[in-house]
């Protein structure tokens, strides 16, 4: 597990994107890695909020997979990303 007060948003995403592959989407890894680092979801988005570049990233992949609404509704935390 990653000691989070070393843990940034660039570092993270580095981290997640690894998981990612074609059968793997990024909030999948998103969530993967939380369970997998026992990093609470809330933290997670926290963290990644701080880095306008990742955030960005992070609403174009939602947009993309036409996810926003679903995401909102059963992963709202994920969604504080974008307040």
């Amino acid at each position: 597990m990653n000691d989070l007060k070393y843990l940034n948003a660039e570092t993270l995403y580095n981290d997640i994107i690894k998981l990612v592959n074609k059968d793997v989407t990024l909030f999948d890894a998103l969530v993967e890695y939380s369970e997998k680092n026992k990093i609470e979801i809330e933290v997670i988005g926290a963290i990644l909020k701080k880095n306008s570049s990742v955030k960005s990233i992070i609403i174009e992949n939602a947009h993309n997979l036409k996810l926003l609404k679903i995401w909102k509704h059963h992963m709202s935390a994920m969604f504080v990303l974008m307040h």
